[in-house]
């Protein structure tokens, strides 16, 4: 039988044949057949020394009978056979008459002599047999006690915790194992019913269960069941327990034996093995409904999308892909995609060529590009029908970095490209309409502004018809500044403005502006400081334009300004390479929302008509392009409304040449 693992039993101590009395026949012969002639000597003198007592013809070999026994006791069978041999001799030769001498015997003696030599020879026999079957016997129970002690080191090595039970439930043995689950004392233990043990504290329940067991195992049934030890606390233990019946060789049930194994470790793992089988479900659960979400979400997404694995076949499309390429092969390769047929589209270099199979965006991304395109494509079945497209393409990658397969998602921008052409095409009639108004609405101005001039100066004229004249001058000089400023709009927008562009000292154009937007000022009651330097700033523009930027940004100041408010415009250089000319006002100021829109055509933060607004939403756009195409820049800035607004045209600043004066130079 295989033994545990660092399991040793113990040796069996030899069995020696007379280490239960002095060992004497263990010893060398010389000292057995000393010790037999030396006791045969001293029955002898025994013998010698009763002559006076017992009769001359009685008892002559009464001393030697237990000088033979104890040698053939002690020394072994021929050490006591020559102690018989001796007192025979002796007897014949000392004590029966005629005595001394070796006569002859008559037939009382010779049978006398005869049955003394039978008995010791009896003697001799019947000890050295009393003698074996003596060491047999201690031979067994030597063998028996080693033999138990090896089952009780066995026992006692066991995990498994283990007694031997009465038929009745008492206790007769318990292993290292049981008296460490208690804890138990072992002689305290023995003699206790099994049910009293402190393992149950005291539970009725579980002491009947018990009890029970080892009924019903007396009868031959082996009874196991996990009960718990200990008081109820999150420190039980439970244990496997098992009572099983012991048989004689008459198949009687002679004796019981309990044993239990704590499974609490077994019990906690297939507890947390069920938590993690449990939660696996609802990870599995939840995957598979994610899995369904994600399938729901892949099929409505309103773009196509298709799925490759690293080798190029596809593996997965959504709905949308169909809508755009009708039943669509799945390709097992790069090189399958040539039967998918697409153009080059939109601002692509190769537009209206044939896209090769290497060249998809799906074939790039697997060798790790990212890729957005315009391609036109032609569906599968429907030869006459061409859709563009835009591709988004990138590769997927695993944990290494690796490219495991690649992604394209396809949205049909068909109708909005459509819509785009529209789009411009409404654009460019609205600009031509808008150039066209405008030069049909200039050409009666000028009469207009002419006939109410000369009403105003008439002598005939009474002073509400002047009022009248002054203002539809009023209004018609508006309106051509409106017209103006359209044209100027349609000229910018077909590219046909002509710049006349001189080097000119900014202060000059500064105070050109304010001339012109001086009268306005001065009507709104404002209060107005310009602060120019000392020495020229050179720039590279069209006197005129620069001029028209400041003018319409003082009058967007003043509109929006309301009495006594402050308008300045300062003019000074921003570094050793530009010159700003900035415009700020204590206004209304713009909201922070309107700030990246206030440049825009036709953007106005209130409706023309209120707050002060009575443009179209022209003026700071036609500013900022007027800017921007002479090399400028222009920037605002405004706390919020209420808080006022800041506007700051940035020019490159040119040096003057020798020999060259600017105009307007001081």
């Amino acid at each position: 039988m295989p033994q545990p693992s660092g399991f040793q039993a113990p040796a069996p101590s030899p069995v020696r044949p007379f280490a239960w009395r002095p060992g004497v026949r263990a010893a060398p012969a010389t000292l057995r057949y000393t010790l037999a002639i030396a006791l045969f000597g001293l029955a002898l003198v025994a013998r010698f020394s009763l002559m006076g007592i017992l009769p001359d013809q009685g008892f002559p070999f009464l001393t030697f009978f237990p000088a033979v026994i104890l040698v053939a006791f002690l020394a072994g069978f021929w050490p006591g056979l020559l102690a018989a041999v001796l007192s025979i001799v002796a007897a014949w030769y000392y004590f029966i008459p005629p005595g001394d001498a070796f006569a002859g015997l008559s037939m009382p003696d010779v049978v006398a002599l005869v049955f003394f030599s039978a008995i010791l020879l009896v003697e001799c026999v019947v000890i050295d047999l009393m003698n074996r079957a003596l060491d047999g016997v201690h031979r067994t129970q030597r063998l028996l006690r080693a033999s138990e002690h090896r089952v009780r080191h066995v026992l006692d090595r066991l995990f498994v915790a283990a007694g031997v039970l009465d038929l009745d439930g008492t206790l007769r043995e318990l292993n290292e194992a049981a008296l460490q689950m208690g804890p138990l004392d072992r002689k305290a233990a023995a003699g206790c019913k099994l049910w009293d043990l402190p393992w149950w504290d005291r539970d009725a329940l579980r002491q009947a269960r018990v009890q029970d067991a080892i009924d019903r195992a007396g009868r031959g049934e082996t009874v196991r069941f996990d009960i718990a030890l200990g008081p109820a606390s999150a420190e039980r233990r439970t244990v496997d327990f098992q009572v099983a019946p012991l048989y004689d060789p008459q198949d009687r049930v002679v004796a019981l034996v309990a044993c239990a194994v704590d499974v609490t470790p077994r019990l906690q793992a297939l507890a947390d093995l069920e938590r993690s089988r449990a939660q696996a479900l609802e990870a599995a659960h939840a995957a598979e409904r994610e899995r369904q979400v994600l399938d729901a979400t892949f099929n409505a997404v309103p773009a196509g999308i298709i799925v490759a694995d690293a080798s190029g076949r596809l593996v997965r499309m959504n709905r949308a892909t169909e809508r755009i390429w009708g039943l669509a092969p799945y390709s097992t390769d790069i090189d399958g995609y040539g039967e998918w047929k697409g153009w080059w589209a939109g601002d692509s270099p190769r537009a209206g060529q044939r896209i090769a199979s290497h060249e998809w965006g799906l074939a790039r991304s697997l060798r790790g590009e990212h890729c957005t395109d315009v391609v036109e494509v032609e569906p599968f079945g429907r030869p006459d029908e061409r859709l563009v497209t835009q591709l988004s393409s990138a590769p997927v990658l695993d944990p290494q970095g690796r490219v495991v397969g690649g992604v394209v998602v396809q949205v049909d921008i068909t109708a909005r490209i459509e819509a785009e052409r529209a789009l411009r095409e409404a654009d460019r009639q609205k600009d031509t309409f808008l150039a066209t108004l405008s030069h049909e609405l200039r050409n009666p101005l000028a009469p207009i502004r002419a006939g109410a001039h000369v009403i105003a100066l008439s002598p005939m004229a009474d002073e509400r018809l002047r009022r009248a004249a002054a203002v539809i001058e009023r209004q018609s000089a508006l309106l051509t500044r409106l017209v103006d400023d359209l044209l100027d709009v349609s000229r910018l927008k077909f590219g046909n403005l002509v710049l006349q562009t001189i080097r000119v000292d900014v202060r000059r154009v500064v105070e050109a502006a304010v001339e012109t937007s001086r009268p306005q000022i001065d009507a709104a009651g404002l209060d107005f400081r310009l602060r120019l330097p000392d020495a020229p700033l050179l720039v590279q523009v069209d006197e005129a334009r620069l001029a028209q930027c400041v003018s319409n940004l003082l009058n967007n100041a003043c509109k929006f300004t309301p009495a006594p408010g402050r308008i300045t415009l300062q003019v000074q250089a921003a570094g050793e390479d530009r010159v700003s000319v900035c415009v700020s006002d204590t206004g209304q100021g713009i909201a922070p929302d309107m700030l990246g829109k206030i440049f825009e055509l036709f953007a106005q933060e209130r409706r023309s008509g209120m707050g002060g607004n009575t443009g179209l939403g022209i003026g700071l756009a036609l500013t900022r392009r007027l800017v921007e195409i002479q090399g400028g820049e222009i920037r605002v800035h405004s706390a919020g409304p209420g808080q006022g607004a800041r506007f700051e045209i940035l020019l490159p600043r040119v040096q003057e040449a020798v020999g060259m004066p600017a105009v307007g130079a001081h």
